[in-house]
């Protein structure tokens, strides 16, 4: 067994690039709590530790596979791929999540909201609350430094933030939205 650290964007590069598979053998996703995914994203956020995932290394033609956050099982055809991938074995939870967290990805690949495997927890977007610039000093928390416009940090060389995750929790704000009002943006 290999243990590596990766960035979370090479992650969802990977996902994007049809590398990291769900095969059709694993759970559904259970996370629809709000506070438990906002939790995650705290922690993220305050650089904590969030667990790890296992990977198994296969052929495309082993198992069918959903794409991260899409409740369509696929041939590796019907998904154009073939060679080796990776199977989420552990850790989907917090990879969708994640992923929904931090990017458009999941809802890119779906292409239509009824088509992600739990539309009450990805129909979600993360904000977080910041105060406004003009608001009295000390009338609200600035962990996010909003009146310095930098990320505050404790150690710059590690970039280890000045606070912790229970600090920020409430500073994170979950929206719903209509699928039906979804317009996803490129850049």
């Amino acid at each position: 067994m290999r243990t590596t650290t990766e960035a979370l964007s090479s992650v969802i590069d990977k996902i994007v690039n049809r590398e990291i598979l769900l095969p059709d053998f694993q759970r559904g996703f259970v996370w629809n709590d709000e506070e438990k995914q906002s939790k995650l994203v705290a922690s993220v956020l305050a650089k904590m530790p969030v667990g790890s995932i296992l990977l198994l290394s296969s052929n495309s033609n082993d198992y069918a596979y959903k794409l991260i956050g899409c409740k369509e099982r696929k041939t590796s055809a019907e998904l154009g791929i073939t060679g080796e991938i990776l199977a989420l074995l552990d850790g989907q939870q917090r990879v969708t999540v994640l992923t929904n967290a931090f990017s458009n990805v999941i809802f890119e690949m779906a292409g239509n909201a009824k088509k992600l495997i739990s539309q009450s927890a990805l129909k979600r977007r993360f904000f977080l609350r910041i105060p406004q610039y003009k608001a009295e000093e000390g009338s609200v928390q600035d962990f996010f430094n909003v009146r310095g416009l930098n990320f505050p940090y404790r150690d710059v060389e590690k970039e280890e933030p000045v606070f912790l995750t229970d600090e920020i929790y409430e500073a994170i704000k979950v929206v719903n939205f209509n699928a039906d009002q979804l317009v996803i943006v490129k850049p």
